[in-house]
């Protein structure tokens, strides 16, 4: 599991409204002038971490959070497990899913969009089609996912998009694993456009360890966690 319960920094504050339809989403206001932004969870939804995460989004400046749900059409996990939640993502086809999602940050008005694990490879299909300006992945999948109607793998199309994108990954991610990391690092550094940040000697789904008890690693998340609210906030 990435994440399931909300760090003490994170606000309780609840969702403010709600938007059902092609995408469904809860809503986080925050400051009046401040950006829109999209919030994409990974496979286990909308869960107490990805609520309080956009709440803090919400209280660090930006106008509005919109945390959707991939998921929702699916109903809620009937228990939360790794198999419940993939057997859960397998039902979502994955091509037609983000193309109604760019039509929803159209019509939102979207200025940032951030996702984690899978919601960090629909980033970068956002970024190859130069959806918005502030994009940031959290541990995502370059090598691409299986689908019953897979996205283009990320590999196949880095070296040549021209869309900046924030990614943020550790270098003990073993869902990413080592030899997907160095090809990453190594288009990162032939393409200025993928801003990407390593953290070092973390695993996936590192902002887990926002509090934990070894300070080096909460260091470390709450590092990653800065530079993704950064970019997104347009710091």
């Amino acid at each position: 599991m990435c994440h399931d319960t909300a760090p003490t920094l994170f606000p309780r504050t609840a969702s403010t409204g709600s938007i059902d339809g092609a995408i469904c989403a809860l809503c986080y206001a925050g400051a009046t002038r401040g950006p829109r932004l999209l919030v994409l969870p990974d496979i286990y939804g909308c869960n107490a971490f990805y609520r309080g995460y956009a709440a803090y989004l919400a209280e660090q400046g930006a106008g509005e959070v919109l945390l959707v749900d991939p998921f929702a059409p699916f109903g809620e996990l009937a228990t939360v497990t790794r198999e419940a939640a993939f057997q859960r993502r397998h039902r979502l086809a994955d091509r037609a899913y983000v193309k109604e999602l760019i039509d929803f940050i159209g019509g939102q008005r979207i200025d940032g969009v951030v996702g984690f694990c899978i919601g960090g490879l629909f980033v970068f299909e956002l970024a190859r089609q130069q959806v918005v300006s502030r994009l940031v992945a959290y541990y995502p999948f370059p090598q691409g996912l299986e689908n019953r109607d897979p996205l283009d793998v990320p590999f196949d199309y880095l070296p040549a998009l021209r869309s900046r994108h924030t990614v943020i990954v550790g270098d003990d991610d073993a869902l990413l694993g080592t030899q997907n990391l160095q090809r990453l690092q190594a288009q990162a550094r032939a393409n200025d456009a993928i801003d990407l940040h390593v953290m070092d000697g973390a695993g996936h789904g590192f902002l887990a360890d926002l509090e934990s008890p070894d300070t080096a690693r909460a260091a470390v998340a709450k590092r990653g966690l800065r530079i993704g609210t950064t970019t997104l906030l347009g710091g």
